[in-house]
Formats: C-alpha cells, sequence, structure tokens
C-alpha cells in the first residue's frame, strides 16, 4: 500500500532462478533458499514457527509509538490512480530484537485506485516476525470508519512461489476492503517485531520515497539504545534529518510535508535510482557482512571424510590435469545433476546447506550449489570462494552504500586459477568451458571471508569475438534482373546462444524454421527465403543459423546516376538519448555492454557491367559505441562491413548528447552504401577508383592513366599519387616511385605520414634497407610524439630484425596513443622476435580486445598462437577473420594452414578447392594449394599443375617458385628444383626456407659445400627452419 520502498534486514535472497537468470519473485524477498511440492511444503511450514507466530494479532501499536496527524490530501497528479497522504514509519532497536510501526493513508483518486488499494497484503516470516494489526481505517468525508470491528485478515496457508520451485516460509495475510470509494482515504497501520536470524543483534534498513506524485507527510523515527553502534546516510533529495540523545539513547528524526519523488533520469544506471534514500546499519563495514557468513560457508563448502562426491572428485581429477578442464566439469556437475530449489526460512535464508546433504538431496539453492561448487574445487585443489552479489541491477553504486546484507540477493563462486578469477554459478545452465564465461555485470561482489573481506568491482571484459555475428552472401552473377541467390548465416554466441539454443530445441524445428525465415524475411524485404535451419556447439557456446532464399535486386533508377543498387544493411543508426527538462541532464546513461556485433555482405555482381561504390567510411566512437563501417569494390564483387561494439558500460551525458545532435543534423555517415552501375552517360566519374581496379588487374597502363586523370582534380589528388606511386611500385620502376612521392610531400604535407610509410616501403622494396631506416629514423627525430610516425619507424626496426629498438619504439608510440592497436601488435611482434612468445601473445590479444575487426591483428595472433602449439585458438581466428572478409586469398590459406597442422590435410585441400571454384585464377590460393601437397607429399602432379598456373599469373611470385621447387625436390627432380630455387632467392634472397630447401636439394645432388652454406644461412635467417622442415620429414 505505501508508495515507498523499504528494505529491511531481510534474509538474503538467491537472485537466480531454476533457468538462468534471477527471478522477479525471489529477488522480492532477498532470501536464499530452497523450495519443496506438494505435501511436503506444507509439513515443513507446519512445523517451522509455533501456531501463535502463525496468525495476525490486532491491538495497540508499542508504547514508544508516537501517533502522527494527518496532513490533507496532497494535490493529485493528472491521471493519478491514487495519492499518498501519510507515509509514518517507527523503528526501534533493542538487543537482538527490532520493532517497527509502519503506517500509510492514501487517497483513492479514480477508479484504478479502487483496484490499487481495495486489497490490504501483509506478507511475514513467522520464524522471525510477529505482525500486529494496530488499524485499518477508511475515512470519508472526514469521519473515520474502523474496518476491523467488523472484518480480520484471512492467513493464507499456500506459498506463492511453488511454480517458480521456490519457498520461501512467508505467509500472506490478505483483507479485501468493502465498499471502498472514490475519495476515501484508506488508513493502515501496522507494527511488526523481529529477531536476527544470524543471531548477530545487528541490523540495517533502507527506505526510499517512490511515489508517483506528492507525499502529504512523510515521517521516520529511528531510536537505538545508549552505547549501541548505529550509522546512517542520506542520499540527493532526502529530507533533512536531526538526531537527538535521550535518556536511554539515540532518536533520529525525519519529518517533511509536501515531498514528490525525483524520479530516476531516463537511461540513468541503477545508482541514480538511490536519490530520495535514506539507509542505516549497525554493521561497521563490509568485511563484517562477510564474516557473518563465512564460517557457514566454510563448514558447508567441506566434504566429509566419506563423502561420496570423492569419487566425483577423482572421476574429475583423472579426467584432466588441467585446472580449467576440472573446474569446467565440476561446475557442470553442479548444474546439470543438482537441481534448482529455493527455501527461505529462518537461518535457512542465509545458511547454505552442506554439500553432502546437497549432493544426496539432488537439489538445492544457490547456497547449496555455491557450497557443493566449492567443496568440489578445494578437493581439485582449485582455490575457492563464495562471493556475494546483487543480480538484480542494484550492484552498481553499491560501494557508495552503507554495509548491509540486504544488498546482496544472490551467491556465486570466487575461483582463483593461475593469475585468472573465475565467477562461476551453480544454478546457470549450459556452461561447458570456462573460456565462455564473461564477467556477471553485476557491479561488485562481496567474497566471503572471516576478515579483512572488501568489495571487488566485476566489470566485464570487452568482447573480443562478435556476440551476434552475420553474413550475408548474394550470388547476382547470373544478371541483375535475374533472381540473386542469397544465403545468410548468423552466429550467436554466449550466453545469448546457450538461452537461443535452450529456446529453439523446445520446439518443433518447424515452427523455428518459420521464425527465421520470418525475421530475416523483414531483415531482407526483397528476398523469399525457402530455408531455415539451426545448429549448436554447446563446447563453444555458439549457435548458428543458416537460411537460405532468392530474390530479385530492390535496384532503384536515379534519373541522374541512372540503375542503383543500395547496398544492404549498410546504414548505421546512432542510439538514441533523450530525457525530459525536468529530469537530471548531467546524469551518464547506460549502455548495452558487453556488446559487439558485425554484419557482413559479400556479392557477386555480373562482369558484363561496371561498377562503382559510394558511400562514407565509419571508424568513430559514437553514442558510447565504436561504429566501423566499410566497403570495397573488387572486379564484380563488393564487400561490406559494418559493426558495433559497446566501449564500456555508460557514457557522459555531454558524449549523449553529442551523438544526439550528430542524428539531428542527419551525418551523412549514417547513410547506405550505394552500388552504381556504371555506363558512359555515368555522371561523375571517380578515376582514382578505376585506377586502383585497373591496378588489380596489373593493367598498369591503364591504372597510371586514370591516376593522371585524377591529378587535375583536387579532390582526388591524394589518391591519384597513391595510386601511382603503387603502380611505379609494381612495375619496380623505384626511383619514378621516389619522384612521385617527392612532388606529394610538396603538393600535399598535410599527408607527409602517408607519404613516410610509403617512401619507406619504396626504398625497402629497392633493397634500400639501410636508407629506409634512416628515413624513419629522421622523420621521429623531427616528429617524436607522433605515434604514427613511431609507428612507421618500429615496423622498420621489426623488418631488419632489430626487436630490442622496436619494442621501445612500440612502447612509445602507445604511450601517445594508448588505443592504438597497430602499436600494441608492433609491441607484440617485437617481443616475439625476442624470443618471448608468451609475452607477444598476450600483446596481441591486447590488440585484438582494442580492434576485434582488424583482419591484420586477428590473423598475427593466430599465427603467434599456431607457433605456440594452440591450433584450436588459432582456427577460431582465422575463421573469424574470413567471416570479416571472405574475399581474402590470404586469409583462406592462413586457416588451411591451420587446419593442416592440426592433422585436418584434407579438410585443408577441400578449403582451398571451394575457393579456387570461386576464384580459380588467384595465384596466392594456387600457391597455397601446390605448397600444401608439396609439404605433406601427396598428389605431386596436382601441385605440380598448381604452381604452373600461378606462375603463368605471376612470374615472379617467388613464392610459387619455390613451392614448385619443393615439389620438384619430392618428386627428385633435383635439377629442376634447383632451378627453381635459384630463381625464387633471386627475387627473394632473404628467404630462409628456400636457402633450406636448396641446401637440401645441393646435398642431394652431392654439392656438400654449397648445402652447408645455404643451411648455414637458413638458420641464421630463421630459427625454426630446421625444425619445420623436419616436421614434414626433411633432414640434411
Amino acid at each position: 500500500m505505501a508508495a515507498a520502498w523499504r528494505e529491511a534486514r531481510a534474509p538474503l535472497g538467491c537472485g537466480a532462478a531454476p533457468e538462468r537468470y534471477c527471478s522477479d519473485q525471489e529477488g522480492a524477498y532477498m532470501r536464499f533458499g530452497y523450495a519443496l511440492s506438494g505435501a511436503a511444503t506444507i509439513a515443513l511450514v507446519a512445523t517451522a514457527a509455533s501456531a501463535a507466530d502463525r496468525v495476525v494479532y490486532y491491538g495497540a501499536p508499542p508504547s514508544w509509538v508516537k501517533p502522527a496527524d494527518l496532513p490533507p490530501p496532497p494535490e493529485a497528479e493528472p491521471g493519478a490512480a491514487s495519492s499518498l497522504v501519510l507515509y509514518d514509519e517507527q523503528t526501534r532497536y533493542d538487543g537482538l530484537y527490532g520493532e517497527t510501526t509502519l503506517r500509510t493513508a492514501s487517497k483513492v483518486i479514480s477508479e484504478q485506485g479502487l483496484d490499487d488499494l481495495g486489497s490490504i497484503v501483509e506478507d511475514w516470516d513467522p520464524e522471525t516476525e510477529r505482525v500486529t494489526v494496530n488499524r485499518v481505517a477508511i475515512i470519508r468525508d472526514g469521519k473515520v470508519i474502523d474496518v476491523l470491528k467488523s472484518e480480520k485478515f484471512e492467513v493464507l496457508r499456500r506459498e506463492t512461489n511453488l511454480e517458480s520451485a521456490m519457498l520461501n516460509g512467508q505467509l500472506t495475510a490478505t483483507l479485501q476492503l468493502k465498499d471502498l470509494r472514490v475519495g476515501d482515504i484508506v488508513d493502515v497501520q501496522v507494527s511488526r517485531r523481529y529477531r536476527d536470524p544470524l543471531g548477530s543483534g545487528r541490523f540495517d534498513s533502507t527506505t526510499a520515497l517512490q511515489a508517483s506524485g506528492t507525499v502529504g507527510r512523510m515521517r521516520i523515527r529511528l531510536l537505538w539504545p545508549k552505547g549501541a553502534p548505529l550509522r546512517w546516510r542520506t542520499t540527493e533529495g532526502f529530507p533533512k534529518t536531526t538526531v537527538t540523545e535521550t535518556a536511554t539513547g539515540s532518536e533520529l528524526l525525519v519529518d517533511a510535508s509536501n515531498l514528490k519523488h525525483r524520479r530516476l533520469p531516463v537511461g540513468a544506471p541503477m545508482r541514480y535510482a538511490q536519490a530520495g534514500t535514506i539507509e542505516w546499519t549497525q554493521l561497521s563495514d563490509w568485511s563484517e557482512v562477510s564474516a557473518l557468513l563465512a564460517g557457514l560457508y566454510a563448514t558447508a563448502g567441506t566434504l566429509k571424510p566419506n563423502s561420496p562426491l570423492l569419487a566425483e572428485v577423482e572421476r574429475i581429477r583423472a579426467a584432466s590435469p588441467d585446472p580449467l578442464v576440472r573446474a569446467t566439469l565440476a561446475l557442470k556437475l553442479v548444474e546439470t545433476q543438482v537441481r534448482y530449489v529455493y527455501i527461505g526460512m529462518g537461518a535457512g535464508a542465509y545458511a547454505p546447506a552442506a554439500a553432502d546433504e546437497t549432493w544426496t538431496r539432488r537439489f538445492g539453492d544457490c547456497k547449496a550449489k555455491t557450497a557443493l561448487l566449492m567443496a568440489l574445487l578445494k578437493a581439485l585443489d582449485i582455490p575457492a570462494e563464495a562471493a556475494l552479489v546483487n543480480s538484480d541491477g542494484w550492484g552498481d553504486g553499491m560501494e557508495q552504500r552503507l554495509p548491509s546484507l540486504a544488498r546482496f540477493d544472490h551467491v556465486i563462486v570466487r575461483a582463483t586459477i593461475g593469475d585468472e578469477v573465475y565467477w562461476l554459478d551453480g544454478t546457470r545452465q549450459g556452461d561447458e568451458a570456462l573460456a565462455n564465461l564473461q564477467v556477471p555485470a553485476y557491479g561488485w561482489a562481496l567474497p566471503v571471508r572471516a576478515k579483512a573481506a572488501t568489495l571487488e568491482r566485476l566489470t566485464p571484459k570487452p568482447l573480443m569475438l562478435a556476440q551476434d555475428s552475420t553474413v550475408v552472401r548474394i550470388d547476382a552473377a547470373a544478371g541483375l534482373e535475374t533472381p540473386a541467390k542469397v544465403t545468410v548465416e548468423a552466429i550467436l554466441r554466449g550466453d545469448q546462444a546457450i538461452s537461443s539454443a535452450r529456446t529453439f530445441a523446445s520446439q518443433p524445428r518447424d515452427d523455428v524454421s518459420r521464425g527465421l525465415r520470418r525475421g530475416w524475411g523483414k531483415m531482407l524485404g526483397w528476398v523469399d527465403f525457402e530455408t531455415a535451419d539451426w545448429s549448436y556447439d554447446a563446447p563453444k557456446a555458439e549457435l548458428t543459423m543458416r537460411a537460405t532464399g532468392s530474390g530479385k535486386l530492390n535496384l532503384v533508377n536515379d534519373p541522374r546516376l541512372g540503375q542503383l543498387w543500395p547496398l544492404p544493411i549498410s546504414e548505421l543508426f546512432a542510439p538514441g538519448y533523450e530525457r525530459d527538462s525536468e529530469q537530471d541532464q548531467t546524469a551518464p546513461y547506460a549502455i548495452n555492454y558487453p556488446y559487439f556485433d558485425r554484419t557482413v555482405v559479400y556479392a557477386t555482381l555480373p562482369k558484363t557491367d561496371r561498377y562503382r561504390l559510394s558511400g562514407m567510411f565509419v571508424k568513430q566512437t559514437l553514442g558510447g559505441y565504436d561504429v566501423t563501417r566499410a566497403a570495397y569494390l573488387r572486379d564484380n564483387q563488393v564487400l561490406l562491413m559494418r559493426s558495433s561494439r559497446a566501449v564500456g558500460p555508460e557514457i557522459t551525458a555531454e558524449d549523449a548528447k553529442a551523438s544526439q545532435e550528430k542524428a539531428r543534423r542527419g551525418f551523412q555517415a549514417f547513410g547506405g552504401y550505394v552500388v552504381e552501375i556504371v555506363n558512359d552517360k555515368t555522371p561523375g566519374a571517380d578515376p582514382v577508383g578505376e585506377g586502383f581496379q585497373a591496378l588489380g588487374e596489373r593493367r598498369y597502363d591503364a591504372a597510371e592513366a586514370a591516376f593522371r586523370t585524377a591529378l587535375k582534380s583536387p579532390d582526388f589528388e591524394r589518391g591519384a599519387y597513391a595510386g601511382l606511386v603503387q603502380t611505379a611500385m609494381a612495375r619496380k620502376a623505384y626511383p619514378q616511385a621516389l619522384k612521385l612521392l617527392d612532388q606529394a610531400e610538396a603538393r600535399l604535407p598535410g599527408a607527409s605520414t602517408a607519404w613516410l610509410g610509403m617512401r619507406v616501403d619504396v626504398l625497402w622494396a629497392s633493397d634500400r634497407r639501410e636508407e629506409a631506416e634512416a628515413v624513419a629514423v629522421a622523420a621521429a627525430a623531427k616528429s617524436p610524439k607522433d605515434p604514427e610516425v613511431l609507428l612507421v619507424l618500429a615496423r622498420t626496426q621489426l623488418a631488419r630484425e632489430k626487436y630490442d629498438a622496436a619494442l621501445a619504439t612500440a612502447r612509445q608510440a602507445q604511450a601517445l596513443d594508448p588505443k592504438s592497436a597497430d602499436a600494441v601488435l608492433a609491441e607484440g611482434r617485437a617481443l616475439f622476435g625476442r624470443k618471448d612468445p608468451a609475452g607477444a601473445l598476450k600483446r596481441g590479444l591486447a590488440a585484438q580486445a582494442l580492434e576485434p575487426n582488424n583482419v591484420e591483428v586477428l590473423s598475427t595472433v593466430a599465427a603467434m598462437q599456431l607457433r605456440l602449439k594452440q591450433p584450436e585458438a588459432a582456427l577460431v581466428l582465422t575463421t573469424e577473420a574470413i567471416r570479416i572478409d571472405p574475399l581474402s586469398a590470404g586469409l583462406q590459406a592462413s586457416r588451411a594452414d591451420v587446419l593442416d597442422q592440426m592433422g585436418r590435410t584434407d579438410e585443408a585441400l577441400a578449403m582451398f578447392d571451394a575457393a579456387l571454384s570461386q576464384d580459380p585464377k588467384n595465384v596466392t590460393l594456387l600457391n597455397g594449394r601446390c605448397w600444401l601437397r608439396a609439404t605433406r607429399n601427396r598428389e605431386l602432379d596436382k601441385a605440380r599443375a598448381d604452381c604452373d598456373q600461378a606462375l603463368a599469373l605471376r612470374p615472379d611470385l617467388a613464392a610459387a617458385l619455390d613451392s614448385r621447387a619443393l615439389v620438384n625436390f619430392r618428386a627428385a627432380r633435383f635439377d629442376a628444383a634447383l632451378r627453381d630455387y635459384d630463381q625464387a632467392l633471386k627475387l627473394a634472397p632473404k628467404q630462409g626456407a628456400s636457402l633450406f630447401g636448396r641446401g637440401l636439394t645441393r646435398l642431394s645432388l652431392g654439392d656438400r659445400a654449397g648445402a652447408e652454406a645455404d643451411l648455414v644461412a637458413a638458420r641464421g635467417l630463421d630459427a625454426e627452419v630446421e625444425t619445420r622442415f623436419a616436421e614434414w620429414g626433411l633432414k640434411p
């Protein structure tokens, strides 16, 4: 009835319900426990408390309670159903007991108010509370109608939450008001006497004004005995408090009229909901809160010497020596073999059942499951302890609040494995690997320890892989007017995947298929989806959904530009952040964190037409999200990548306002990409784009002509110079490239960093490596605070194998730009060169955390993982990189290499076959398949054919010559092998693998002196080259 919220020393609550997350009902009780069902429930309740405590008493309030005058009803809010006339709360603590009398008077404003106020409900725990109703009256036209003269409360004898597998032990008393009318005031006063179930004699409480309108009068009295500890705290918007000393102790008083509740600012974090709150506690600090439960968990979390669980411990121990695997198996045992049931009666609301008892029963709540999991982990020599959390959002801002057990509604396990802390929740379902677990977004946790416990912040880490990754493939090669074939593959990861997979599994497969087709049909309205299905990979917590269909491209005929194709799913949208002017405009906004989604659209268009792609590249932080959108056109293939990733749990009001301003201005980057079908009448030619397309097709004359044309326009000048330099490099006309760079720097000094990087590349390609480094050193000396310049230097130092210098330079760049993934990755490469692969991988993963959509980062980290014998992790990253850029032949080859090193050579070859069926003249793919067959000494004729075809397309491709040389060596064609190795080394003299292969070839030809020289040189260039050749069965 009261439009206020009162959080007294309620027993703690298990926040996680039988499904996966917290039950709203259970959280409301703030208790721990398990539930029974049927007749057993009634029997248990009947023996839990004396019969006297199971009734509602009637009588006057305690003598220390002061009566409160009823004020005039406040002015009602427009549309309000009722208004709160009086809120009068009086509390007294005396040793192990506390007493609270609460009187509320509310006026009925409308018919809805009759429903809201016509039923009076009181809940209590008969084991710890005694309820006395002092007053129930209806005030009508100034006259008091004593309801209790003719009506009494009815005590309900059943649990209200049995359907949720919860038994809290509470009783419920109800009274239905008869003849209640609009305009009446309902006046109710109830007194409670209660004890602390833990016997500590420490009480705490919180009261927050949450009336929807104005409160006529609010009075709070708090009395405590002399010498008893008690602290209080009020938040902004709460009335003034006064404290007076009496003969018996102290009295705190709040008495205010016409109070208006301050609403939580829209979108603000939950800590802002604490406005207008008073809280008090007799606990000294969070350590004392923790210590109240420490002994209970220490006892319950210990196995007996003859425990039946010891057999489970030994089974887990025998399954794997890896503590991560053992912890996963223990968690899975608790999740799957012990069903969730809750009880919250008396001390049982706090005390966990013993691990052995829970195992025997095969049911338990979060307390019981936590104790059981602790016991298993400790027996497996894995440090573990209980940790209290709030699963209902109130963990935010907990560090600002006074210590109280009532702050928590759930308990989980804090386990330490190596240097990592894992938060394990036995009430969850579907966890198959600790690597899939995120730090729960509970804000804070309080480890349960005998002493020195403090709050520990719980902040989820940024997601390394997209939790929602969708790839849309559109095959319109048959013609723009012919229905295109469309395939959609979406992958969900983590908790979203687990819960969705369980939902799918509970429904008929045909129903799920219809739902998927309908959902994707809304996303791509021009596609008629014909099939849809799903699969779930439990160990990875990945749900994959696939659909196929067809439809005609939604082409648009523009009167000026001609025929256009708006690229699907390429638009960007700004998140909305707006509040009423009455609300706090300075409060930050909570955002969906951690969050990371990505959509890739990959389209193949007819080769009979020419195309141009228009749109804006976007890479910025917008409204608390790192937003990336990029697209490129290669021949008749278009690739779009759009991604959004939350940067943290909240953003400032200033950032939110800036985001809204961009949206209101119609920020042009939010528009989508458009593919233009180009013909002679298409206006606004893009000579730079045409030049790069010709360059990619090795039509150097056409490329240079296009770039020269582009130079005539200031809008294209920078791209034109870059294209001309790259064309000159492709022709190996290095002096011309350097001359062009001189011109570019003179014309466009603002792009000096870009020209620096290209100059270093030209000098390096022309084998002027010392000069390249000198140029980078000079540039860094001139601009020591420019991180981009420093990265050019670091890259040059890495290429020259000056790893100490590169490490120092990379760290200097990081200091200037901590969010630079390139700088972090350069540090990782330097550490790898210094023979610190573990440190290198750590920095590589840090780079991935900064830019998880950067395929160079992903492929580099995968290479590090592969060298560290972590092929499964490398396969995940190479697969993810291909999902981002399915047109990259290099990524396809990298993934095939990973599969091969995992012993899955047939899959690697099948992958090359599939890629080459789509792009049969790709020299990277042809060389990769040739090399794979050569190293595995299989199908050498087919390997030679691939290399021959690659060299026919690119006669100067050193990698293909090296691959064919190995094929010839395997076939004992040593003279041919030597010729290929000689030619490869002429093109790439520092290639260690070619030197080693030539050394083996010379040995086979009897040239021991030449062989020894090559082998020594190869080992000097590549310390691991001999190991790799040995893995292929090739030894000197």
